[in-house]
């Protein structure tokens, strides 16, 4: 559950508040809340794109050491090329949801 927000909450609110008119203070409050929780949300994506996006690199890059280890060692250009294609698609979907965001 959320807490609400509001103008009123704050130290120096109240007598900050009675310096406006009740239907002035109300709008203003209302308006208060409306854009905080927006202002949380975009806080909230950005944060949650930001985590992704690290994940995703992390992902890219262990993919294609792999590759680059597993490669020579096994000497079979199979596995070397779908490691490398597989880092390949991952680093294109993060780039492709970069994009779209």
């Amino acid at each position: 559950m959320s807490s609400p927000v509001s103008l009123l909450n704050g130290p120096c609110s109240r007598e900050a508040a009675r310096k406006l008119k009740p239907e002035v203070l109300c709008r203003l409050d209302g308006l208060f809340a409306f854009y905080h929780r927006r202002w949380w949300c975009h806080r909230e994506m950005f944060y949650h794109f930001k985590h992704r996006h690290n994940l995703f690199n992390a992902l890219a890059l262990l993919i294609m050491a792999a590759g680059i280890i597993v490669g020579p060692i096994l000497k079979s250009s199979i596995i070397v090329a779908c490691l490398t294609a597989a880092g390949a698609v991952v680093k294109g979907w993060k780039r492709i949801q970069e994009f779209f965001s």
